[in-house]
């Protein structure tokens, strides 16, 4: 078995949320990030981490580096869409488990 690359070893951590792996792996294979990229980032980052002052701050730090909105939406809604995988499989278990788990009455 080979050793594993520095990518493998970023990939195989069990690190929540998945943008920090993202964030992580950019870093290793570009460096350095420039500010545009690290400031979009960090939005995508403060979505995924729930983090409300977070968010506000990288939002605000993107526009005054002068980021386009549109480029702060468009992170906006990736977090937005990795954010949703998660919440898509809890319910869908649930629904799995209404239907077919076990009843302790049964």
């Amino acid at each position: 078995m080979k050793d594993p690359t520095v990518a493998d070893k970023i990939i195989s951590f069990n690190i929540k949320p998945i943008v920090v792996k993202i964030y992580l792996l950019i870093r290793m294979i570009i460096m350095p990030i420039d500010d545009k990229t690290k400031g979009l980032v960090s939005v995508g980052a403060a979505i995924a981490g729930n983090c409300f002052p977070c968010l506000t701050y990288h939002y605000k730090k993107c526009r005054r580096l002068g980021i386009p909105v549109d480029d702060i939406a468009e992170a906006i809604k990736m977090a937005k869409t990795v954010k949703e995988v998660p919440i898509k499989k809890i319910y869908e278990l649930a629904e799995e488990l209404l239907e077919n788990g076990d009843d302790e009455n049964e």
